[in-house]
Order: C-alpha cells, then structure tokens, then sequence
C-alpha cells in the first residue's frame, strides 16, 4: 500500500516537473528570439514573457496544491506564487538583455530592481505572518481551553 501511494506521489511531482519545464522552455524560446517578434521591440518580449510565466506558474501552482493539499483549509498563495515567479522572471530576462547590450543600461531597470526587492520582501514577509497567524490561532485555542479547564477546576 505504501509503495503504490509513493508512486502516485512520485507520478504528480514528475506532472509537476514537467508543466514547469514547458513554461521555462517557452520562456527560453520567447527569450532567444526562436518566437519573432514581427518587428516588435525588446518590450514586447518581456510582456510575453512574463504573460507566459504568469499563467503558467499560477496552473503549475495549482495543480501543485490540488494534488498535495487536497483539502487544505486557508490561504495556498497560489497567486503571489505566480506574480512573484513571473516578476523575478520578468527582471532576469531584462538584466540579462542590459548585459548582453540588447537593452541599453537605464534608471529604469535599476528602479525595477528595486520594485523585485521589495515584492520580494513582502512575499516572504507575507509567508512567516500567515505562518505566525495560524500558530497563534491553534496556539489560543489550546490556551483557552487550558485557562477554562483550571477556572473550572479553582471553582471546585
């Protein structure tokens, strides 16, 4: 029984795995330039690349926590999942074509930069106070419970 539930779960990571791989490979692709862009600029390639990541992160990351929280009460973070991946992803690509000389170097992207750090911050942030609520919400229940059972207790 074990072994059969290891290789389902083993299956759905593999399902997982490859629906990321296929939103990097048309990101790459996007990237290269193997997808023409008709006479469109470099902005238009972001725009689809990061159109590309977010849609694609938000399905992969669905179906990441359909398949493993089947039944997870409170929030997944789905969606910051998805923004955050296709805003890095959106900035890596951007600094990547400032290297390469695609992009001549600006204020602009060090402004963007500054806007990932912060999307950043408050994605991990978001994370430790959704972590830091739901302790204390199973924390005060036990402590309630404690502090009525020794109120009842004092009375007797």
């Amino acid at each position: 029984m074990n072994d059969t539930n290891q290789h389902g779960e083993r299956w759905q990571w593999g399902v997982t795995t490859v629906m990321g791989f296929v939103v990097a490979l048309i990101d790459l692709a996007v990237y290269c330039g193997v997808v023409p862009a008709h006479g469109f600029g470099v902005e238009l390639k972001l725009g689809v690349i990061g159109i590309v990541t977010f849609f694609g992160l938000l399905i992969v990351s669905s179906f990441h926590q359909h398949i493993f929280l089947i039944g997870g009460d409170g929030d997944t973070g789905v969606f910051r999942d998805a923004l955050t991946g296709s805003l890095v992803t959106v900035y890596l690509a951007s600094l990547g074509m400032t290297l390469t000389g695609v992009i001549p170097q600006s204020s602009s992207l060090t402004q963007f930069g500054q806007v990932i750090m912060v999307v950043i911050g408050f994605y991990f942030g978001s994370k430790v106070v959704t972590q830091v609520s739901n302790n204390s919400k199973s924390g005060q229940g036990s402590s309630a419970t404690g502090a009525t059972q020794a109120a009842g207790q004092s009375q007797q």
